[in-house]
């Protein structure tokens, strides 16, 4: 039986998730860690880097945090986020 995983936190974002600036079509995201996500089926896939990505996505198995605190300019500027976990 293969385990999934609970929670992934590389530095930073999947391949179009949470990987661009709003209404951008630049994305700068990872295709290889995309992949790697897909496979492990993370509950949770925290990460940065990309400041314009700002944000959560939740999908119908991982929910994603791109919580990057630096706004573009490299100021920081934004919330924690903070996230609840329920035990399975």
């Amino acid at each position: 039986m293969r385990r999934r995983l609970d929670i992934l936190i590389p530095h930073g974002p999947p391949l179009g998730i949470l990987d661009a600036a709003p209404g951008s079509q630049r994305y700068e995201g990872c295709p290889e860690l995309m992949e790697a996500v897909i496979q492990a089926g993370p509950r949770l896939h925290v990460f940065g880097h990309v400041h314009a990505g700002y944000g959560t996505c939740p999908t119908k198995s991982t929910l994603f945090v791109n919580a990057t605190m630096f706004d573009e300019g490299g100021t920081m500027e934004r919330e924690p986020i903070v996230i609840d976990l329920q035990a399975r």
